[in-house]
Parts: structure tokens; C-alpha cells; sequence
């Protein structure tokens, strides 16, 4: 918990008066992950951040493992799918123990692409929709030729409510932001 408010704090501070919304746990799965290709002060950086100071590489994997299997039995009413992958272009080759751990442990399709092709964004874009449920069509518009790897995580979540509301009792209204910014919602 500690990870996920001080990320928020971060991303958010109170000055700021755009919305925003994350997954905490989808952060801190991609940290994991690229913890798995860190050593020294920048693992050290990053289990601290993680809230994991003291932890090896393996015992995040573990954590990770042993919590998946926990989340997806919670509800079977609930939706939840987690994807994650990790995009290199092909003159930077991943080593095996980083890419076999993001496999074998994350699940992560591990693929070469070429960030200069005009298609890049479109293989990524196309592969947030496929594992949002369509609900993310589109995550970049463009890729830079500089960079090396793109390291990502999607996550679909539906839930059902234990206790719903009665929709009698909703109706369509302007919602106002903390900045006292007037805000129309239309409701589904």
C-alpha cells in the first residue's frame, strides 16, 4: 500500500488539477519485472521504491506468483486478465536469464520490433486492446528509433458490485472536480 500511495503522490500532487487514474499493482508489476534486469544501487532503487528492501529478485518473482494465483480466485464473477510484454529492437538483444524470467514467471511475450517502422505503435497499440478487453485501443501514437526496450503490462478488470445501487435512485448530473471545474458525465 505504502508503493501504491506515494505513486500516487507522485503522479498526483495535490496542485494538480487533472484526474488520474492507475493500477498500483500493474506498477508495481512492471517494476518487478524490470527488476529482474537490475543489480547494484539500481535493484537496490527499485526494491526500495517497491517497498521490498531486502528482497532478492526471486523472492518479487515469487511474491508475484504466489499472489496471481490468489487474485484470480477471488471472484469468479470477476473479470481479470493481466498481460505483460516486453519489446526490444533487434540490435539489442535481451539476455536469456532476463527474458526467460519475464516468460516464465511474468507470463511477458518477449518480441523484437523495430521502434523507427511506422507500424510500431500499432503492434503495441494492437496488443493493449487485445488484452484490455478493448477498453485501452491506444497506449502511444509514435515510437522513437532510440529506444531499446519498451517493457508493458495491461490489466482488465470487470467487477460485479457485492452490494449494487439501485439505479432508481441515479440520475444524470454535472460532476464538479476538486478545482471546482464543471465536469459532464454521461453515465452507461
Amino acid at each position: 500500500n505504502s508503493f501504491a500511495f506515494n505513486m500516487l503522490k507522485t503522479l498526483h500532487p495535490k496542485e494538480q488539477e487533472q484526474e488520474v487514474f492507475i493500477s498500483p499493482f500493474s506498477l508495481q508489476v512492471a517494476f518487478s519485472m524490470l527488476s529482474n534486469g537490475a543489480a547494484g544501487d539500481t535493484y537496490s532503487q527499485i526494491a526500495a521504491a517497491l517497498g521490498f528492501e531486502g528482497y532478492s529478485a526471486e523472492e518479487l518473482n515469487d511474491t508475484y506468483n504466489t499472489l496471481l494465483p490468489a487474485l484470480f480466485g477471488v471472484d469468479n464473477s470477476t473479470k481479470l486478465h493481466i498481460a505483460n510484454a516486453l519489446w526490444y529492437r533487434p540490435d539489442f538483444p535481451v539476455r536469456e536469464s532476463f527474458s526467460g524470467v519475464l516468460k516464465a514467471d511474468y507470463g511477458a511475450t518477449v518480441d523484437a520490433l523495430d521502434f523507427s517502422s511506422a507500424k510500431a505503435p500499432e503492434t503495441i497499440n494492437s496488443w493493449a486492446k487485445n488484452n484490455t478487453n478493448g477498453m485501452i485501443p491506444q497506449i502511444l501514437t509514435k515510437t522513437d528509433p532510440d529506444w531499446v526496450y519498451l517493457l508493458a503490462n495491461a490489466l482488465y478488470f470487470k467487477g460485479v458490485w457485492s452490494r449494487e445501487f439501485d439505479v432508481r435512485k441515479t440520475k444524470k448530473e454535472d460532476f464538479y472536480c476538486i478545482s471546482g471545474e464543471k465536469r459532464s458525465l454521461e453515465f452507461l
